[in-house]
């Protein structure tokens, strides 16, 4: 691969200014432009980050200048970490068994199969990348 924008070109430090509690992301060394609403993989990586880093009150992402997000939007996103985070404890209630009611019947065993693998992708892969997307999908469902 010629372009590596995976987080590992990425390194974050939390740090204390005041009454705030600052994660700074330095993104100096990777090719993806740091930007929550436009990368899937900064989005994730920044969930990531939240859930490792307890009390956040702002997000800096620096590279050539610096990307702040304040408190109001880091709030939603620590939100969206305590979900993330509260889902994967709770994956029994999202497991085949929980979804399929009556296996019994193959019209319900094929359908419960479906929206099982569709509930997996939405919830445990896409609601870090895509809070947004993942809304809309679980309401299509």
């Amino acid at each position: 691969m010629l372009f590596n924008n995976q987080s590992s070109n990425v390194s974050s430090d939390v740090i204390h200014e005041g009454d705030e509690t600052v994660l700074r992301v330095d993104y100096e060394h990777s090719f993806e432009v740091p930007s929550i609403e436009d990368s899937e993989s900064c989005m994730a990586d920044t969930i990531d980050k939240l859930l490792s880093n307890k009390g956040v009150t702002k997000i800096v992402f620096s590279q050539r200048r610096e990307y702040e997000y304040d408190y109001n939007q880091t709030r939603l996103l620590v939100e969206i970490a305590k979900i993330y985070s509260h889902l994967i404890k709770q994956k029994n209630l999202f497991n085949y068994s929980a979804l399929a009611m009556n296996i019994q019947n193959p019209v319900i065993l094929k359908d419960a199969q479906e929206k099982y693998a569709k509930l997996q992708q939405i919830i445990f892969n896409t609601l870090k990348k895509d809070p947004i997307g993942t809304y809309v999908e679980l309401k299509r469902l």
